[in-house]
């Protein structure tokens, strides 16, 4: 796919997006020893703009990439409580395919799970992360 659309993240935001994340990303990491590696995983990506921000900024994270990138069910209280909008397949597919291109860069660093976090939770050993950053609906189903 070629230069996906970015909806969520709208020229103009983009900085203070990127200085949000760097806020909270710098008073956890400003203690790290530089040596180590820093494992951490980002639980709802959607379009990887974070993962983007965090990977450039830290040298030496290795992210895992958890998300479905799959449409939400129509009961899910997003939609059937609060009224969002179902997105589609398709947008979904936009979605992942901007992560790829958001994360090209450093696909020695990163790891995808294309899957739910409770199914992608059970891939790891316990404390074998430094850190996860939850982005993902909150509701569990």
């Amino acid at each position: 796919m070629e230069n996906p659309s970015l909806p969520d993240n709208p020229k103009g935001k983009e900085s203070a997006y990127r200085l949000h994340v760097l806020d909270i990303a710098k008073g956890f990491f400003e203690n790290y020893n530089s040596n180590k590696i820093i494992y951490g995983a980002e639980v709802g990506v959607k379009f990887g703009f974070t993962s983007k921000i965090l990977l450039e900024s830290i040298p030496k994270l290795f992210l895992y990439l958890i998300d479905t990138w799959e449409p939400t069910p129509l009961d899910h209280p997003s939609i059937s409580i609060w009224g969002e909008k179902q997105e589609s397949r398709e947008e979904k597919e936009v979605q992942y395919a901007t992560t790829i291109v958001n994360t090209r860069d450093f696909v020695s660093r990163t790891a995808i799970f294309r899957e739910r976090s409770v199914s992608a939770a059970k891939k790891f050993q316990p404390e074998s992360l430094d850190f996860a950053y939850i982005d993902a609906d909150h509701y569990y189903y």
